[in-house]
């Protein structure tokens, strides 16, 4: 996008991107005092295909997201979902309600789980109980023996080990070896965890997901320990869900939440797998002289748009004929090309990373001489797949801006869709209100991690989308939800999107008003 783009829009999403992307994750844990026989539980059927037992709290910011979005927020757990089959030995540390290791026990062999808060551990053991999950170890040890290593919980609000956790000799102790997948889900104890953990360190090939601290210096420190003991940086690709390399920290956006460190051997099992990648391959330039790779161009974004039912809808304004006769492929035409090859599992994971950079490269080349609306909603889908949020909040809230100008936007090239979901919906004869709602909803979703995190001003954009035609599920319960939290509203309402059991709607139950 030009310097003049993103300057005009930089003042209206600054207000947004500190909402929910900089918070430690807390709990209220408000029934601290309740005892376990009046202990009030939701239990929540959930996307990784297990259900969830957390407190019925909305206060409860892990309750919160499960019931609005029906998964833990962060992309990378998809990944080690996917990744299960070469990690099948894990250790959880600091497993919250088992945000990780409950859907993670329905592929793994054996987890091994390390939870301080003994409220936290007792919906957890629901979980593992409701999921009837026997390859699950919780290690809850609130008054541990003489010999065995101290853990604990400082407080009812946080969730981390005792300053005396040791991760060595917990091993030790409980006789856990051979690791494969290492989790550690604190919000500042991390450089504590890694000094005592040089043993482990040493003798496993794990792979290790860390939460990013948002200090640079503490998260340059943390990447020296690991660099001590052989370990290289990772961080994903939420698009095409692969690791890739990482060697400065500073470039990564407060949207990418975990970091994942691993040695040599590691690396390559996964690269084999196609979920990382050591290093890019270089996209080769398309020969300009080259007439059939452009007509080549044009047939194969023809084709691959056809399985959307938006873009049949609008094929006819989209001139694929035109474009297979330019002589030279445009920028835009380039991306969208590079966009789908990064797509294709055909491809290596080297070459997947390598075309969707590059996608992001042609369309900013794109950009520098024009930006309609097909640009700008590539822009965006292309920037989430890419984790960068940020530009993708500039370019959906231009857009928006624009739209809100009553300038007329033409849709006469082919373009993605915001956000996935969007991508099999239909628009019939109402492309400019499909257009408008998928844009604003996915503004809504991206601009923090979650409505626990919104105001009373998004409460009023969201009401104004109850009769949208395009209203998705998930915008539904992130508006009941944050109504009923911000205090305008005192019960859950019926909604038609609410009703229907979809992939998407996985509680239609108790949307609807079954709270058995």
């Amino acid at each position: 996008m030009s310097d003049a783009h993103l300057n005009k829009t930089q003042t209206a999403t600054d207000s947004h991107l500190d909402q929910g992307h900089d918070k430690k994750f807390e709990t209220t844990n408000s029934d601290d005092n309740t005892s376990e026989t009046n202990r009030q539980i939701h239990t929540i059927k959930t996307s990784n295909g297990c259900e969830m037992c957390v407190p019925d709290n909305i206060n409860d910011l892990v309750s919160y997201v499960l019931m609005e979005q029906e998964t833990w927020f962060e992309s990378e757990l998809n990944f080690l979902m996917t990744a299960s089959d070469l990690l099948p030995r894990a250790i959880d540390i600091s497993a919250l309600y088992g945000i990780y290791s409950i859907p993670l026990a329905t592929k793994l062999k054996k987890i091994f789980v390390f939870e301080a808060n003994p409220i936290t551990s007792w919906y957890l053991n629901k979980s593992i109980e409701k999921n009837r999950l026997h390859n699950i170890s919780l290690m809850s040890t609130e008054k541990p023996n003489a010999n065995q290593p101290q853990v604990t919980h400082n407080s009812p609000e946080t969730f981390s080990t005792s300053p005396q956790f040791n991760l060595d000799k917990c091993c030790d102790f409980f006789k856990i070896d051979n690791i494969d997948l290492l989790i550690i889900n604190l919000g500042g104890d991390e450089q504590h965890i890694l000094t005592h953990a040089q043993h482990f360190l040493k003798n496993n090939q794990a792979l290790i997901m860390l939460r990013r601290n948002n200090e640079l210096e503490i998260s340059t420190n943390m990447l020296h320990i690991f660099q001590e003991y052989d370990y290289d940086c990772y961080y994903l690709i939420p698009g095409i869900n692969i690791l890739t390399s990482l060697e400065d920290l500073s470039i990564l956006e407060s949207s990418s939440t975990n970091l994942f460190f691993c040695k040599k051997l590691t690396a390559k099992r996964l690269e084999q797998s196609g979920l990382l990648a050591t290093s890019l391959n270089l996209v080769e330039e398309e020969d300009s002289n080259n007439r059939h790779c452009d007509i080549d161009i044009a047939q194969q974004l023809e084709q691959a748009f056809s399985d959307y039912p938006y873009a049949t809808s609008l094929s006819n304004h989209w001139e694929y004929g035109k474009m297979a006769e330019q002589v030279v492929a445009s920028h835009y035409q380039k991306s969208l090309h590079y966009y789908f090859l990064a797509h294709d599992t055909k491809q290596n994971s080297k070459q997947r990373v390598a075309y969707l950079m590059e996608a992001f490269n042609s369309l900013s080349e794109s950009l520098q001489t024009q930006a309609d609306l097909p640009q700008l909603l590539t822009l965006a889908r292309i920037s989430l797949e890419l984790s960068l949020t940020s530009t993708a909040l500039q370019s959906l809230s231009l857009i928006l801006e624009t739209f809100c100008s009553d300038q007329i936007m033409a849709a006469n090239e082919p373009f993605l869709t915001p956000h996935y979901i969007f991508d099999q919906v239909d628009p019939d004869e109402c492309f400019g209100e499909w257009v408008f709602s998928s844009v604003l909803q996915t503004y809504l979703w991206t601009k923090s991690y979650s409505s626990y995190f919104m105001t009373k001003n998004e409460l009023q954009t969201l009401q104004g989308l109850i009769s949208d035609p395009f209203i998705q599920a998930r915008t539904e319960r992130c508006r009941q939800l944050l109504s009923l939290r911000l205090g305008a509203s005192n019960t859950f309402q019926a909604h038609k999107v609410l009703a229907q059991k979809s992939p998407l709607n996985l509680n239609a139950k108790f949307w609807s008003g079954d709270k058995s």
